[in-house]
């Protein structure tokens, strides 16, 4: 990766690492929050592509096979669907927001015992904090907001709410309203800005990255799938 990002895509005028990276600033805190389906197979996942012509030449075309069906691999049609919000497929939700937060292992610096030191990753260069927050499309038993609705016993949801799937839809476009993601956003712009940590490094106190207000929230497998490959 370090490599590509010095030399740059072919043709191309700014690299993955660099979309990827965060601001290099320790106070920033960085919160991803998406919606998960329930339905394992509700977004397209990849194609199945057919050979048309001699492959070696260019007369060679690929297109999508329209007549490759199996459904022990959610392929219909030539589109094999998987996880994720309905439009966008979970690697491509959640991938930015682990690797953000995963050191980087540096051959170059050796830590106790001759092991690897670690250090921040390409696209985190000042190890700001991630969290990670993933919505279904239904209410959760262990969120605040539902002790709040329970107390204060919410009226049913009116027609706008049921027009655009519910008040918990995590789709793509529709998570804009999800009842639990307003609740979480209003916490965090809303955080007090007075409670700051101290920097324990520096002889003087002074303020530093605010503790985060939400912890993780995190509902699919993605990141054993991402560990796995690394």
């Amino acid at each position: 990766l370090e490599s590509h990002c010095e030399r740059g895509a072919p043709g191309a005028s700014v690299s993955g690492y660099e979309q990827l990276r965060l601001p290099a600033a320790k106070s920033l805190q960085v919160y991803c929050m998406y919606g998960v389906s329930d339905d394992i197979a509700s977004t397209e996942y990849g194609f199945h592509f057919g050979v048309r012509g001699d492959l070696s030449d260019s007369t060679a075309v690929f297109k999508l096979d329209h007549d490759a069906n199996d459904e022990a691999q959610n392929l219909r049609n030539g589109i094999r669907l998987g996880p994720g919000d309905g439009t966008v497929p979970l690697p491509s939700l959640a991938y930015p927001c682990w690797r953000w937060r995963q050191p980087l292992k540096s051959a170059s610096r050796k830590g106790e015992k001759g092991q690897a030191a670690m250090g921040p990753r390409l696209e985190n260069p000042a190890s700001a904090q991630v969290r990670i927050r993933e919505y279904r499309s239904a209410r959760s038993s262990g969120h605040p907001l539902t002790k709040l609705d329970r107390d204060n016993h919410p009226a049913d949801e009116d027609l706008l709410t049921l027009v655009r799937g519910g008040a918990f839809a995590s789709t793509h476009v529709e998570i804009m309203g999800h009842r639990e993601l307003l609740y979480d956003t209003l916490l965090i712009v809303t955080a007090s800005k007075n409670e700051r940590q101290e920097d324990q490094t520096s002889g003087q106190k002074r303020t530093c990255s605010q503790k985060p207000v939400l912890d993780d929230e995190i509902v699919s497998g993605a990141f054993e799938l991402f560990e796995d490959a690394e």
